[in-house]
């Protein structure tokens, strides 16, 4: 292992931190290029959501923004829920998994010097889950900020 202190942004994690079209909305308003970027990008991942699940009532149709998400948990880790300690790895051994991303799922892949199974060493953090709210806020305020930074600017 690296050694280095490392948190895992799940997809199910970014699929909690949903954007919606008010939300999308909401940031076009601020009229910034950066908010208007972020609005088109939030559009164009719900148009994408929608053509895939269609429209009808019942379906969670979302945006959901990865990256942002992962940013946002380095400066408010409290944005990630359900956090797990576990062994992560990619599996290199050219069988089913090759190329995955394997989490704690009690592989016993490494042998001790009496070539005995040992458990992986926990080396991540996982999130499993995280707070829209939050997430939500922490964009909205960036952009916010960045308006009014513009608006000092100009005076």
């Amino acid at each position: 292992t690296s050694g280095l202190d490392v948190t895992m942004v799940s997809l199910d994690a970014t699929s909690d931190a949903l954007l919606n079209r008010e939300q999308a909305e909401k940031i076009r308003a601020l009229g910034t290029p950066p908010a208007v970027l972020v609005a088109d990008m939030i559009g164009q991942r719900l148009d994408a959501s929608e053509k895939a699940l269609g429209k009808s009532e019942g379906k969670i149709v979302g945006a959901a923004l990865r990256d942002p998400l992962a940013v946002c948990a380095v400066a408010h880790p409290e944005v990630l829920t359900d956090v797990w300690d576990t062994s992560c790895h990619v599996d290199l051994g050219r069988g089913m998994a090759y190329g995955e991303t394997v989490l704690g799922r009690n592989y016993r892949l490494v042998e001790d010097e009496n070539r005995q199974p040992v458990d992986l060493p926990v080396n991540c953090h996982y999130a499993r889950r995280a707070d829209a709210e939050l997430f939500f806020s922490w964009l909205y305020g960036i952009l916010e900020n960045d308006l009014k930074k513009r608006e000092e600017n100009r005076v």
